[in-house]
C-alpha cells in the first residue's frame, strides 16, 4: 500500500484483512456488484501465499 502514508498503513494494519471464508468473500463481492461497484482491490495483508491463492480462486469464480 505504497500510495498511503506509512503512518496510516501502520494504524490500519491491525484491523485490516479478511477473516472470512472464500464463500463469504464471494458473497461480499456480489453485494458490492449489486450496488454498482465495478472495481475492488484485494490487497494481500500477509506473506502467506495461500491468501493470494484463495483470493485468486474467488476472483475466478466471480469472473
Amino acid at each position: 500500500m505504497n500510495w498511503i502514508p506509512a503512518e496510516f498503513v501502520d494504524a490500519m494494519a491491525p484491523t485490516t484483512g479478511w477473516a472470512g471464508t472464500e464463500d463469504e468473500l464471494l458473497r461480499v463481492l456480489r453485494e458490492f456488484e449489486a450496488v454498482g461497484t465495478d472495481e475492488v482491490h484485494l490487497i494481500p495483508t500477509s506473506t502467506d501465499l495461500d491468501q493470494l491463492r484463495s483470493a485468486a480462486r474467488v476472483a475466478r469464480e466471480f469472473g
